[in-house]
């Protein structure tokens, strides 16, 4: 007997819900086509024939009968196309969709082949129509262009934005007048080998004050691309960059927030060509505290495009003599970068900054096959560019939160209190105690068990970093991974709410306006206070201006965070499927691997190389019984999180991979 624990969905009953009461909520929808609403006063299931028209991933006004909701309105569509396959029955054809959160849709027959992926787009009145044929489930590509018609991405752009892109002009000497000049500054860019858009360039200088620890040691120079000054608000460009809001990363391609002519030419930050900046001089002391700072429009020539191996070998050289000629220029900058990185690293732990651990795939094609997959190397000047970029966004957010500017933050919520006492639970069943009552907030002070001292009920970033800082080797993997997962998601927010992982009061995103709709809004923003449009500080800015800049915001922020949450799913589900089909080849081979989730159905066991397959439960013999506290699985053998095990790689489907256990 295999016992099985699962969770029913309850439909909360909240007294603020009359009978009758109305409700704004969303439609989390089911294949057998009943749904349930979500909403912050309580889940309400909805019976198939109450949903009037709503579908899944809809905002609906509802009522409430009974411990069940009526949907009475649909007040905004949460997709408008689906990817399914389709089935002909003579009479009619219908499409079963790939997402279980839709039940089957009726469509005209004839209109596609059995077995046919395709597209349904919804007209006005939600009927279903198929607008393209993907071609047959299995062939060469077609789960690829599923996954990406289903996140609903656009691969090409309208042609009057391609129109309005192709008429912008290079740097003129009139686009110059007015910036500060950094072209004769040794400037350069860091980035991955196959990056073909370049947000950002760095460049520093060693102060040689001896007076004083809390005097700048460093002036750190980073220069961002000035994508506002091509960008016009309200054009054709800035209406499609609103609604693709961030640029997806694949592999083998990338969907991008802008064309070609801006994100790899006009505003991406090329070698040895003039380019237009946002950019932020910070004079730094010895404690990696922003003594000074300045923001300022600019105008850069970078003298030389670096890969981050490279500039990790040149930090490596024993002798610059054994870097090569044309690099040796960048030597003592790079020294003083990293010098600059090692007391920003050493900041970030104080403040209590959560590091957490992960394994990202590095997957590498020719073309459409998959060549390898293996986990990403993690290099010191990868640390060096991540906290220059982090610095730079503290600093900015700031400045402008200071100044009462409109604006967009990035936000980061301290994590739910269920899922608190999940983790505390799973480190008890382990032998972990969780002590906290570090200082949630910059300058409080922290619990310290003294009489009278209250301690906070929500820990520290501080305590998640003392804990994976003081978890034992064995468990350091583990720990890391089910923290990580207690954690809420970051967000864009039109107010500074702080950012819990990074342990910091003040932070926006403002160093890749290329690739993201909300850097290029506050770019905006800033210009407009450089330029005396937008500051309520100076008393510059006509109410009409602050009204419109608040509302924008907003939009920027809630698309913003809506789009993001898209291209990291269809860029996990595109990964999963490429390491898949990588190990569709080792069918039958067996590997080492680490226990990296347990559930009542199975057990996940991820390989060195990243890729991560299901131990299904029923492939387990005898009976077992599953722990949600410890999150284990007990019988013949006992499954915890982070055990070493040995696997056979048994079956690929999709994106999903078999093993099976190995017992010596």
């Amino acid at each position: 007997m295999v016992i099985v624990m699962k969770k029913n969905r309850e439909c909360k009953k909240n007294g603020k819900i009359k009978d009758g009461g109305t409700i704004v909520g969303k439609v989390d929808g089911n294949q057998r086509g009943f749904a349930f609403l979500l909403s912050e006063k309580g889940d309400l299931f909805i019976p198939k024939d109450k949903l009037s028209g709503a579908r899944h991933g809809d905002t609906v006004k509802a009522v409430r009968i009974g411990d069940k909701a009526e949907v009475k309105e649909v007040l905004a569509r949460g997709t408008s196309s689906l990817v399914g396959t389709y089935y002909d029955s003579g009479a009619k054809g219908f499409v079963v969709p790939d997402d279980s959160h839709f039940s089957t849709i009726t469509v005209k027959a004839g209109r596609s082949k059995t077995g046919e992926k395709v597209v349904v787009a919804f007209d006005v009145c939600g009927e279903g129509k198929i607008i393209e044929a993907l071609g047959a489930a299995g062939d060469e590509g077609v789960d690829i262009k599923s996954v990406v018609r289903s996140f609903d991405l656009h691969e090409k752009f309208p042609r009057t934005v391609l129109k309005e892109a192709d008429r912008l002009q290079n740097v003129s000497d009139e686009d110059t007048q007015g910036r500060e000049d950094f072209r004769k500054e040794i400037a350069f860019t860091i980035d991955g080998e196959d990056s073909r858009d370049f947000d950002d360039a760095v460049s520093i200088k060693k102060v040689t004050d001896k007076s004083g620890e809390n005097h700048a040691k460093y002036i750190l120079k980073v220069h961002i691309a000035d994508v506002a000054h091509y960008v016009a608000e309200n054009s054709h460009l800035d209406k499609e960059a609103f609604e693709r809001a961030t640029s997806v990363y694949f592999p083998f391609a990338v969907i991008p927030m802008l064309p070609d002519r801006l994100s790899e030419d006009l505003c991406s930050l090329k070698e040895g060509e003039d380019r237009l900046t946002l950019s932020v001089v910070m004079h730094i002391d010895g404690r990696g505290e922003v003594v000074k700072h300045k923001i300022c429009e600019g105008v850069i020539n970078c003298c030389k495009r670096l890969t981050y191996t490279q500039a990790a070998d040149i930090l490596a050289a024993e002798r610059l003599e054994a870097v090569p000629k044309e690099l040796k220029p960048l030597a003592k900058p790079l020294k003083d970068m990293h010098d600059l990185c090692l007391i920003l690293l050493n900041r970030r732990r104080e403040r209590g900054a959560i590091d957490f651990e992960s394994d990202e795939p590095e997957i590498k094609m020719d073309g459409m096959r998959v060549l390898d997959v293996k986990k990403a190397d993690r290099l010191i000047t990868h640390r060096m560019i991540e906290e220059f970029m982090v610095l730079t966004n503290e600093t900015v957010a700031k400045h402008f939160f200071k100044e009462k500017t409109p604006f967009v933050y990035r936000g980061h919520a301290a994590p739910p209190e269920e899922k608190l006492e999940r983790l505390t639970a799973f480190l008890a069943s382990i032998g972990v105690s969780f002590v906290y009552g570090g200082r949630c907030v910059e300058g409080a002070a922290p619990y310290d068990g003294a009489p009278g001292a209250s301690r906070p009920t929500t820990p520290a970033p501080s305590d998640f970093a003392a804990l994976l800082e003081n978890a034992p080797a064995d468990l350091k993997g583990v720990i890391s991974a089910v923290a990580l997962r207690s954690m809420t998601k970051a967000l864009y927010e039109p107010a500074s709410t702080g950012h819990y992982g990074l342990a910091l009061r003040y932070y926006c995103h403002f160093t890749a306006p290329i690739r993201r709709y909300p850097d290029l809004f506050i770019h905006r923003v800033i210009k407009a206070f450089l330029r005396g449009q937008g500051s309520v500080g100076r008393g510059l800015a006509p109410a009409d201006n602050l009204k419109k800049y608040r509302a924008r915001a907003a939009e920027a922020a809630k698309q913003g965070s809506l789009r993001e949450k898209s291209a990291e799913e269809a860029e996990r589900r595109i990964n999963d499927l490429l390491t898949a089909k990588f190990m569709s080849g080792f069918v039958g081979e067996v590997f080492d691997g680490i226990v990296s989730g347990v559930t009542a159905w199975g057990v996940f066991v991820r390989l060195s190389n990243t890729a991560e397959g299901l131990i299904r439960i029923e492939k387990l013999a005898g009976q077992y019984v599953f722990d949600e506290k410890s999150m284990s699985l007990s019988g013949e053998r006992v499954y915890k999180m982070g055990q070493r095990v040995r696997v056979r790689v048994v079956g690929v489907s999709g994106d999903r991979i078999e093993f099976a256990p190995v017992t010596e």
